[in-house]
């Protein structure tokens, strides 16, 4: 069996008879429009009759290797809420130099694979599928305004996330031993969840900004999660791009 096939039946197995898991791998040629779905992501155009392989991924987005990661995207309501807490914080202070994330593009990290194979996205497609499928829905709560690092010169705004049930840290278990099963090297850090808001890009004003950010706060929400997403990130001059690749649905 060559590559190209086995790559199909990976992906066969991963839709099987089930319609949990969305897997938008079948793409478009390049000037085909995308949407932004309801999620704030782009998707690309589902086939689902015909999953890509390897092959056929790599030569319809004209790209051999692709920037990934797999997240948690965030409600509509959750991002208006940040998106408020923003706009406070830029309009309070509007001198400080920060690169501030754009609301449709506001997620939880779950892992970073940076620069991956075309090739190799079948396999860490059905990682994810087998992930997902170990874990039930759940709820996270966001909360809290903090700052990396938390002493010296800070660097990033976050929103903090607590995960009383622990599920989301079985998420994260599971998918890294997936991915480790399927080749993909495990993160050597430790998990700190939470969603990144701003980056600061010089020294001046970065404290006071971070303690106003932490003055504020942030009122506690809850946030449903149903699924996991795996995450193209196209680099270009005006900041980076998302575009959601597959979802695969919580289901045990």
């Amino acid at each position: 069996m060559n590559d190209a096939s086995r790559d199909k039946d990976a992906l066969t197995e991963i839709r099987g008879d089930r319609e949990t898991t969305r897997v938008d791998v079948s793409i478009e040629p390049r000037d085909e429009k995308k949407h932004v779905d309801d999620k704030g992501a782009q998707s690309l155009p589902v086939n689902s009759s015909t999953p890509a392989s390897g092959n056929e991924l790599h030569s319809r987005v004209n790209a051999s290797r692709l920037r990934l990661f797999c997240a948690i995207e965030l409600t509509s309501e959750v991002r208006a809420r940040a998106s408020e807490h923003i706009t406070q914080l830029r309009l309070q202070m509007p001198r400080v130099r920060a690169g501030w994330e754009r609301t449709e593009k506001l997620h939880l990290t779950l892992k970073f694979f940076g620069d991956v194979e075309a090739s190799r996205i079948p396999a860490l497609l059905l990682a994810a599928e087998r992930a997902a499928s170990a874990i039930a829905p759940f709820t996270l709560t966001v909360a809290d305004a903090g700052a990396f690092p938390s002493h010296g010169q800070p660097r990033v705004l976050w929103l903090g996330l607590h995960d009383a049930s622990c599920t989301l840290a079985r998420l994260h278990n599971s998918l890294e031993s997936e991915c480790a099963v399927a080749g993909f090297k495990r993160e050597e850090r430790s998990f700190h969840p939470h969603i990144t808001i701003a980056r600061l890009r010089q020294p001046a004003g970065a404290r006071e900004l971070a303690a106003l950010h932490k003055e504020i706060g942030f009122e506690a929400m809850e946030l449903k999660v149903n699924e996991i997403t795996l995450m193209r990130s196209e680099l270009g001059p005006g900041g980076s791009r998302y575009t959601a690749l597959s979802r695969h649905i919580l289901s045990v």
